[in-house]
């Protein structure tokens, strides 16, 4: 279990137990909460720590993450693309950077590894492709998917989730993100 879920459970049973304590027992409960608060110095900061530390990362990576200028490309595949995993196997693997960012410029900056997006959508029987990218690393991108994918069509467009009329109301979104949990045996250069 991890630690917000010990925090929930111990704030829930609080929330139980102390009314039904000063109710069925009065007496004790009030010398249990007094000695709690008696030695609250010692375990506050530790629990005031483990519930502002996640929301700082959070919003400080939200930061960072936003102040990523990005580019959105649609890939339009042309008549002589390669039909196996295997070019975009070769893709990933030379657009996954391994860079060290040391635990002290995470906490205060924010910093972490470039997040992009390869992305499939589907809509009236349209299935499309596109892929958003940091600016920065553009001509990185393009060069490679160039030199596996000759004949592709790199367009660079808006960016189309923002021209989708969403009402929260009316409608459902779903999302799903999926991370390979166990080893994977077979590397996708086998699959056709």
């Amino acid at each position: 279990m991890n630690l917000n879920m010990v925090l929930r459970v111990a704030l829930v049973s609080l929330l139980l137990i102390i009314p039904l304590g000063i109710f069925f027992i009065p007496s004790s409960t009030a010398i249990v909460l007094g000695g709690l608060f008696f030695i609250g110095p010692l375990w506050i900061p530790f629990v005031l720590a483990a519930l502002l530390v996640p929301l700082w990362l959070t919003h400080i990576r939200s930061q960072y993450v936003a102040s990523i200028p990005y580019v959105v490309f649609e890939l339009k595949p042309g008549e002589h693309t390669p039909k196996t995993a295997h070019a975009m196997e070769l893709v990933f693997y030379s657009l996954h950077h391994r860079i060290a960012i040391s635990r002290v410029t995470e906490i205060l900056t924010g910093q972490i590894r470039m997040p992009w997006s390869f992305e499939i959508t589907a809509s009236k029987g349209v299935v499309r492709f596109f892929m958003r990218v940091p600016q920065s690393q553009r001509q990185a991108v393009e060069l490679r998917l160039r030199s596996e994918y000759r004949d592709i069509d790199l367009d660079e467009i808006r960016d189309y989730a923002r021209e989708v009329s969403f009402d929260p109301v009316s409608m459902k979104m779903k999302m799903r993100e999926y991370v390979l949990a166990k080893p994977d045996p077979y590397t996708l250069k086998t699959y056709d």
